[in-house]
């Protein structure tokens, strides 16, 4: 229930904001002044079309071509203005934290319908429990931050909830969506949580039913494990 809550919220917000991502498309929101993308002369706004020769279709490719190739040119083609356009970008060879070519890329909009709205609110549930998960392994390696991994109770969700109630947002869209995407984020949390593999939890009840379900026979209920 929690899981089809966030469907059900994510369909709303994108009922709220009146477009969906294109997820087909890469387009570059902002350029870092002074990098790599800034001096081939790209442009926030341009499609991507291809990077390294490789077609580009998702922000993941773009990343992993130019984390493959640091140091090395990259031919560039993007789109602008419904041309396309060759450049040569060479990433960084230690880019840091900074980036390797100094781009802010997400996906363009296209309008929103209820048919493609729903297979839409499924990407993002899959995408949000990818990066919960992603997350998860980045504590579990000492890799996040502080305020990335620490837990929080009743009182920490509220302050949170106060925050991104009381926060500016974004211009152009409801405040109110802000307030749906934190929800569904605890919504998804939950249901996440309340699948691992704990006796209290219904994980618990589904670890202790799965071998009923296969050898087909109850499992004596005084049973030890050892």
């Amino acid at each position: 229930m929690n899981l089809l809550l966030a469907l059900f919220l994510f369909l709303s917000i994108y009922g709220l904001i009146g477009y969906l991502p294109d997820r087909n498309r890469v387009q570059l929101v902002d350029i870092a002044p002074n990098s790599p993308a800034a001096e081939a002369g790209l442009q926030a706004g341009d499609i991507l079309v291809s990077v390294g020769g490789t077609d580009i279709h998702s922000l993941d490719t773009v990343r992993t071509i130019i984390y493959a190739n640091l140091g090395k040119p990259l031919q560039v083609t993007y789109e602008r203005d419904g041309t396309n356009q060759d450049v040569i970008v060479t990433p960084l060879a230690n880019p840091g934290d900074s980036g390797a070519v100094g781009i802010y890329m997400s996906y363009p909009t296209k309008p929103y319908t209820v048919g493609a709205a729903i297979p839409e609110s499924f990407t993002s549930l899959y995408e949000y429990i990818k990066e919960l998960f992603s997350m998860l392994g980045r504590i579990i390696q000492g890799q996040s931050t502080g305020s990335e991994g620490r837990l929080v109770g009743l009182k920490g969700m509220f302050d949170l909830y106060s925050s991104v109630r009381e926060g500016a947002g974004t211009p152009g869209v409801p405040r109110s969506v802000n307030i749906l995407v934190f929800i569904a984020s605890i919504s998804i949390s939950l249901g996440i949580m309340n699948l691992l593999p704990i006796p209290a939890l219904d994980g618990g009840r589904i670890l202790f039913a799965l071998p009923e379900i296969i050898i087909h026979k109850r499992i004596l209920q005084n049973m030890k494990w050892w």
